[in-house]
């Protein structure tokens, strides 16, 4: 039996591009792994060719339109016909809070399953079937934190912060992606682009900041798109933490701590 921890993200910043013919919306992103918030997964060899997947959450469906049923599925249907595997799910990260739980889950799942049936697929092989779960899924096999362009998949990996804690504010409010994105006023996003090169390049190393305007510079260029309209519906929660900032399309929140 092999158990692997599978954690959720935020969102440092997210910028909305555009829309394409295709209905996917070009991104700018910066993502950034969050290790105090996991679920718990474990896989189990069957002798059968057969994918099992149980999960404590009642809302959380069994079927293929689980992110971890399809890459489980996708990996046994291309690389290892004739083997099986049980996947237990402890369900820590709440649903469709933008925290990536299910793109977390199947990435996890990815890299359990090349480990469990010795697979030995590259990294490269396992970031392009990730891209074809999900566009979010890459990172998750990523790991640590990482810019993210195109439609989110594309990824230039760059230090986590140091330092620093993500206190993550659930909010109990599901947002379904689909209403998110039909919320936004495209003319009015992506108007922080120089944030999110500057909190890049804090992150490279390559800005100075002191150790009292760090914590100051690092709150101005968090922003996400999504975050006007959702607060806009939630004026209580802005108003309750007024530090507090949306991670993907939410509705948790998170805010930013400096380590004693």
């Amino acid at each position: 039996m092999l158990s692997l921890k599978s954690c959720a993200k935020i969102n440092l910043a997210l910028d909305v591009l555009g829309r394409n013919p295709s209905g996917y919306h070009r991104l700018n992103t910066i993502y950034h792994e969050v290790l105090t918030l996991t679920d718990e997964m474990q896989f189990e060899l069957l002798e059968e060719a057969k994918i099992e997947f149980f999960c404590d959450h009642p809302e959380v469906p069994r079927d293929n339109t689980n992110p971890v049923m399809r890459a489980a599925e996708r990996l046994q249907k291309t690389y290892a016909p004739h083997r099986g595997v049980k996947i237990t799910l402890d369900k820590r990260i709440p649903l469709g809070s933008g925290l990536g739980g299910g793109s977390s889950n199947a990435a996890t799942t990815l890299k359990a399953l090349n480990e469990l049936w010795e697979l030995n697929l590259s990294r490269e092989t396992l970031l392009t079937l990730a891209a074809e779960i999900g566009m979010d899924v890459p990172f998750f096999v990523l790991g640590g934190a990482a810019l993210g362009m195109h439609y989110g998949e594309h990824l230039m990996p760059v230090p986590p912060l140091e330092g620093i804690g993500i206190e993550v504010i659930p909010t109990g409010i599901h947002v379904s992606t689909a209403e998110a994105y039909g919320a936004l006023k495209l003319s009015e996003c992506g108007q922080h682009l120089r944030d999110t090169s500057q909190f890049v390049r804090f992150l490279k190393g390559e800005l100075e900041l002191s150790a009292e305007e760090r914590m100051t510079r690092l709150e101005s260029w968090l922003h996400n798109d999504f975050e006007d309209s959702f607060f806009k519906q939630n004026p209580d929660l802005k108003e309750k933490y007024p530090t507090a900032h949306l991670t993907g399309t939410g509705g948790s929140l998170f805010r930013l701590k400096a380590k004693n």
